[in-house]
């Protein structure tokens, strides 16, 4: 079966977790009903990774959603707040199968169940139909693959590494630099896959910048590899672009053209003002795509020689503000460092040609 195979760098860790905490063990197979125990899984609602956290569920845990990162997708942080999530909804209601099944619908919505009904009893609850359906076939889903799972050599799963896959499987190493996965695969011996789905949050494939307090998330028998060239390779392990600022060029059309956001490029570059660039000024381009260095087009912008400040009113858009100056959407975008499908709040102050000001 795929979804147990999937679940084999995961589960001992889960497992152990669920130890720890003194929780049903069982508990560790409840991303197969999830996700399949895919870290990249999402779902139409949006919710994502292993244990499907939507954006609205991620408070109060440590699960960061920024730019660099979606923790959603970090199998230990989501762990550790789906298992946190699953006590708090045991210690509510008192029996597991119920906390099963508010992991699903909600702790609110179990609980006006069980007030209905004056039953804590899953299989009453279900009988009634008090609870959404989905959540009737969410809990017999889950006891089918624990089932399955701790039977598996009945149906033709069992493989040698599977008593192997419940132990522990996974350190964590927290970085003073940032580091690109590929050249870390590439300095280390590490198969880029492992880092990859060890660190399934990272957007890009690189780590955040120095100072960020990330962990990077490495198998046991591979760590000694990785911290080796960690303490000595440090230079090797990012590529950075060093370009230098020419007439016209934004923080914009740089993040366009090295496909990355303007906050990567703010980040590596704290002493540089958007809205000020020099000509001749170096700005660090962390490298994720081998796109080429950036060269500005004859016509790809306008070179104004002259600004004036205009405050943004209700009902402006970029492009009737462009109108209004003579000048295009995308050549006002472009100058301002702001994405040109953007919504521009009124009271905001941007800088438009010259001598049209309406």
């Amino acid at each position: 079966m795929s979804i147990l195979k999937r679940s084999e760098p995961y589960a001992g860790f889960i497992y152990d977790l669920l130890l720890e905490r003194e929780m049903p063990p069982e508990i560790m197979y409840l991303p197969a009903i999830e996700s399949g125990f895919k870290p990249w899984a999402v779902s139409r609602s949006g919710a994502s990774g292993l244990w499907q956290f939507m954006m609205n569920s991620i408070s109060p845990y440590d699960i960061d959603v920024n730019e660099w990162q979606d923790d959603r997708r970090d199998f230990w942080k989501a762990t550790e707040a789906a298992l946190s999530k699953l006590q708090y909804n045991y210690s509510k209601l008192g029996d597991w199968f119920l906390a099963i099944a508010a992991y699903n619908c909600g702790l609110g919505r179990v609980q006006r169940a069980v007030a209905a009904s004056g039953s804590t009893d899953y299989i009453e609850l279900y009988e009634q139909g008090l609870i959404p359906k989905e959540t009737r076939n969410y809990v017999p889903k889950f006891l089918a693959f624990i089932h399955i799972a701790t039977h598996r050599g009945r149906y033709g799963f069992y493989t040698e590494k599977d008593e192997a896959s419940l132990s522990g499987y996974w350190k964590r190493i927290e970085l003073k630099q940032a580091v690109d996965l590929d050249m870390l695969a590439k300095e280390s011996g590490v198969p880029l896959s492992v880092l990859e789905q060890g660190n399934a949050e990272l957007r890009y494939g690189i780590t955040p910048p120095a100072g960020s307090g990330y962990y990077l998330k490495v198998p046991y028998e591979f760590t000694d590899n990785i911290v080796n060239v960690l303490e000595n390779d440090d230079e090797k392990l990012l590529r950075f672009y060093i370009h230098v600022i020419q007439s016209g060029d934004t923080f914009y059309a740089l993040s366009k053209h090295f496909g990355i956001p303007v906050s990567m490029i703010q980040s590596y570059n704290p002493g540089a003002n958007p809205q000020t660039l020099r000509s001749g000024q170096n700005i660090i381009i962390p490298v994720i795509n081998d796109t080429g260095p950036y060269r500005i087009e004859s016509g790809e912008t306008e070179s104004w020689a002259q600004t004036v400040p205009y405050t943004v009113i209700s009902g402006d858009t970029l492009w009737s503000i462009a109108m209004k100056h003579d000048t295009s959407a995308e050549t006002l975008a472009a100058n301002n460092g702001i994405p040109a499908d953007g919504i521009i709040k009124a009271g905001t102050v941007i800088q438009v040609p010259g001598g049209n000001q309406q």
